[in-house]
């Protein structure tokens, strides 16, 4: 729900509000920076020219896409208890050699390249007032770096739910 959300604050404190006490909410984002554990993602790799652009658009929206790393302390500030995080690496593509992360690689690869304009196209020529034919190089370009097995890229990923109190 990242980028459609202005407050999360007052989105945790009404979530708080309308469950019945002892219900659930559970927050599931990643992040749109893709990072890696070795020295496979050099400086001017487009995914981060990906990354800085959409941080700073983000800002200038007014929307934060960090909230992947945010849910656990909004959740504790809007009054959940028994609060778990649990956080997870995808994949950009099939890099990895493990065959259950090669398979979630391939199938986020799947989702960014088939989904990328939806959910940023807005934002490039909204936040950014881009045109759109450098708005369709930008993602064409982002489509490309998806297809490089030898950058071990991976999306930050968590899972974070807590309950309302009885």
């Amino acid at each position: 729900m990242f980028g459609s959300i202005a407050d999360w604050d007052l989105f945790c404190s009404e979530a708080l509000r309308c469950i019945a006490p002892g219900g659930y909410i559970e927050i599931m984002e990643h992040s749109t920076w893709p990072v890696c554990d070795d020295d496979s993602l050099p400086p001017d790799h487009f995914y981060n020219i990906w990354g800085q652009t959409i941080n700073d658009l983000s800002a200038k929206w007014g929307k934060s896409f960090k909230t992947w790393k945010e849910s656990k302390a909004l959740l504790e500030k809007a009054g959940f208890v028994d609060i778990v995080e649990k956080r997870f690496k995808w994949p950009m593509n099939g890099w990895p050699n493990d065959p259950a992360l090669k398979q979630l690689g391939e199938l986020n690869q799947l989702r960014l390249t088939e989904h990328v304009q939806g959910f940023t196209l807005r934002l490039l020529t909204g936040a950014g007032e881009w045109p759109l034919p450098r708005a369709h190089v930008f993602l064409a370009e982002m489509r490309n770096a998806l297809k490089d097995p030898n950058c071990h890229a991976y999306q930050d990923v968590s899972v974070v739910y807590g309950r309302k109190p009885s």
